[in-house]
């Protein structure tokens, strides 16, 4: 579950909500749990 959305069937869902929240140049957001804590601030 931690590598959700890195290399499978969710990864073009990551990187609309990445574009959609601002964060298409952070090449570092790889997964739903990197995104996550991304968008909470902790990064």
């Amino acid at each position: 579950m931690m590598k959700r959305g890195w290399r499978d069937d969710s990864s073009e869902g990551l990187e609309k909500t990445k574009a959609a929240h601002g964060f298409s140049s952070r090449s570092d957001i790889q997964t739903w749990f990197d995104f996550h804590d991304a968008d909470e601030g902790r990064r």
